[in-house]
């Protein structure tokens, strides 16, 4: 299926871990800005009915994921790694407890050889798109340079907004931290500084052919210039945008779907998997998603991340559905983002 890909080569670092809520939400102030009102609530509206209301239409999109550019042109793509590779690799362990219990104390040697041959070091969250198409879900990946995201914790001075100075408690400044992200180019092997600096890395998103990429891409030119996430007014979460289409081979016979984005499923979807024959392809991991509203905290909202592997269902379409996290400050209704954006696997069951 051919995908919209919008690229995003960070100029600062960024707050927020790019996950499709926080995207979704970043898209939504953009459309109320460039549209006004009316055309936002006609866009939360059309998820409910599932078709085109006013001149507004649902929108589907994943995660961010990082990605690899060389010359200016995108070069290799990431995606999550299914999970249920974890699940092999628990296995594969436990036999390989068994091997060493076996050989004795003077087999712990061989056992580690063992271990390297069998590669079972844990695997990268992150898998290159070429050994996902291919079925190499294990793969380390074969690209010389792969991206690399880098979590750094950075400290700041709480200000008395009275004074303008750092506001002092207990004959103390008030310190706290926050979370910027930064992603770059890491080398696999050696390599000369200026071949070095053909390659940049960046975050991408898909989103589904069948969405209003025009509007979409017109909220993403907005968003360029104003930057998406916590601290724009001090040049955070800025970057340079491209949009690309992008062709991924999914399997011609699958028997699975994997999220793409963080996914809330339906009552109906929820039963169909706790239905599914102990053989089926499932394997996921949740997370509890619990933003700000104003001053206080929203509803928390449970998901499947990114990367959990769901049977195929007999309705092949979009999955999952968005949810009430409350009520705002201002009276309004919360819409929390929450359709899974899949792509189809054929997973071995034997």
């Amino acid at each position: 299926m051919q995908y919209k890909a919008f690229y995003l080569l960070p100029r600062s670092s960024y707050r927020p871990n790019m996950h499709s809520d926080t995207i979704w939400g970043a898209i939504c102030w953009g459309m109320r800005m460039l549209y006004g009102e009316r055309r936002l609530q006609d866009f939360l509206e059309s998820y409910e009915t599932g078709q085109t209301v006013g001149a507004a239409q649902p929108l589907a999109i994943s995660s961010a994921f990082p990605y690899i550019e060389k010359d200016g042109e995108p070069e290799q793509h990431y995606l999550p790694r299914p999970l249920l590779l974890d699940a092999y690799y628990d296995d594969q362990k436990e036999g390989l407890k068994s091997y060493i219990k076996d050989k004795g104390a003077e087999g712990f040697e061989k056992g580690k050889l063992e271990a390297r041959r069998r590669k079972l070091l844990k695997p990268t969250p992150f898998i290159e798109l070429e050994d996902l198409k291919q079925g190499n879900w294990s793969a380390k990946g074969t690209f010389s340079i792969k991206p690399k995201v880098q979590n750094s914790p950075m400290t700041h001075n709480t200000i008395d907004r009275l004074t303008g100075s750092t506001l002092t408690s207990n004959n103390r400044g008030q310190l706290f931290h926050t979370d910027e992200r930064y992603v770059y180019p890491d080398p696999q092997v050696d390599m000369e500084r200026e071949k070095q600096r053909q390659y940049k890395a960046g975050i991408y998103f898909l989103a589904h052919p069948d969405s209003d990429i025009g509007t979409l891409e017109a909220i993403m030119r907005l968003l360029e210039q104003f930057g998406i996430g916590g601290d724009r007014s001090s040049g955070k979460g800025r970057f340079d945008i491209k949009i690309r289409d992008l062709e991924i081979q999914e399997h011609d016979a699958p028997n699975a779907r994997m999220n793409l984005s963080l996914y809330h499923p339906t009552e109906a979807e929820l039963i169909a998997y706790d239905a599914a024959p102990k053989n089926s392809p499932l394997q996921y991991k949740t997370t509890v998603r619990q933003g700000w509203k104003a001053a206080s905290l929203k509803k928390p909202l449970l998901y499947f991340q990114e990367g959990s592997v769901f049977p195929m269902p007999d309705d092949k379409g979009i999955a999952g559905t968005n949810t009430d996290a409350g009520e705002h400050e201002e009276g309004h209704r919360i819409t929390q983002y929450g359709i899974g954006l899949m792509i189809n696997l054929n997973v071995p069951t034997s």
